[in-house]
């Protein structure tokens, strides 16, 4: 394999490697969501307690944060 190949090689297994990353955290996120339907804190800001605006909730429903906390 040439040097510019396994250059190639090792940069597309790094981002193989960040993208299953992101879909193992956003995976999580959604399950903690779900949780969150169960114990019906669902909709609850997780830093302040505070609810949730239900635009934010449709644009990405599994977020646990409001807008203010999540800045």
């Amino acid at each position: 394999m040439g040097r510019l190949s396994r250059v190639d090689a090792l940069k597309q297994q790094a981002m193989a490697q960040a993208e299953e990353r992101r879909s193992k955290q956003r995976l999580l996120t959604v399950v903690n969501a779900l949780r969150r339907l169960e114990t019906d804190d669902y909709g609850d800001c997780m830093r302040c307690g505070e609810e949730v605006s239900d635009k934010r909730l449709k644009a990405s429903p599994e977020t646990p944060f409001c807008v203010a906390c999540a800045r």
